[in-house]
């Protein structure tokens, strides 16, 4: 059997961190924060960070290796 059609016929359940309402206010505060120094992109890297905006969850250490 190839395991990568296994994988797409029983995908994993994914659970968010919080509710679809709150990550679209954590978007809307980060993007008006950027609105006034007139930051056009935002680069996260930080693990919390992205955790914070995202919802993205990970036991992987934020550490670069």
């Amino acid at each position: 059997m190839d395991i990568l059609a296994g994988y797409g016929a029983h995908p994993v359940p994914k659970e968010m961190a919080f509710s679809d309402a709150e990550y679209r206010e954590r978007l809307a505060r980060v993007r008006r924060a950027m609105v006034e120094p007139g930051l056009d992109l935002l680069l996260l890297h930080h693990l919390p960070s992205v955790c914070y905006l995202t919802g993205y969850q990970t036991p992987v250490s934020d550490w670069y290796s």
